[in-house]
């Protein structure tokens, strides 16, 4: 329905014109962006800000209640869902101010939902956390989901697999471009001890290579 009233364009990432130190308006509600890695994780977001607000009967993406193992806390303020940021909704300006070309293949504003081709097959939410031993920075709620391709780009899987699979059966829910839900059991690539305890990884069916199919990348299906 948002696209409906938006010359087909998904729901803004909201991260085209970020600014570091004050409010922005994320797919999720207005955070600030001092709050991006504040002392317990930043601070939530008001739902009722957010631009889906206005097309959805209840704000559910701000609670799980099949993961309240999962702290609150995380990056940009926090939700327990997971919104598909480099093919649909945008990376806008986190890496630099306007589309950066090593970031090329993917959606630098919000995508056109009718450009996707496989829409049954096209991950726009995920239940979502992070976690990585690195930092380290221990288990807490993610509001990003980044495809297997970013691994490698940006250095390290830990940064970018953020599907849980904490429900039963190990599997996350998945909503789909195309309107349905289906569960579905993540990849985890990374061999970080806490990826493999929390079941934090990718909607894909190999991972090698790494496949962007079901985020809506180039590939064709694995």
């Amino acid at each position: 329905m948002y696209a409906g009233d938006n010359d087909d364009r998904a729901v803004p990432s909201g991260f085209v014109g970020w600014n570091p130190t004050g409010p922005n308006l994320l797919w999720y509600g207005m955070v600030n962006g001092s709050d991006m890695m504040a002392a317990g994780g930043g601070s939530p977001a008001n739902p009722l800000t957010s631009p889906m607000y206005p097309y959805m009967k209840d704000v559910q993406f701000m609670g799980d209640p099949d993961a309240t193992q999962i702290p609150n806390g995380g990056f940009f303020g926090y939700t327990d869902y997971g919104y598909n940021q480099q093919y649909i909704g945008g990376y806008g300006d986190l890496f630099g101010p306007g589309p950066q070309g090593w970031l090329s293949q993917y959606a630098y504003a919000p995508a056109s939902l009718t450009s996707f081709g496989h829409p049954a097959e096209t991950v726009v939410f995920t239940d979502a956390a992070y976690a990585d031993d690195i930092n380290p920075i221990s288990l807490q709620k993610d509001a990003w989901l980044l495809p297997p391709s970013t691994g490698p780009l940006f250095g390290s899987d830990e940064y970018c697999e953020t599907t849980h699979g904490l429900h039963g059966g190990g599997v996350a829910n998945v909503s789909w471009l195309d309107g349905h839900a289906k569960s579905v059991k993540p990849n985890v690539v990374s061999t970080d001890p806490l990826h493999k305890k929390w079941n934090l990884g990718y909607v894909e069916k190999t991972a090698s290579p790494p496949n962007d199919y079901y985020y809506g990348g180039p590939e064709v299906q694995p």
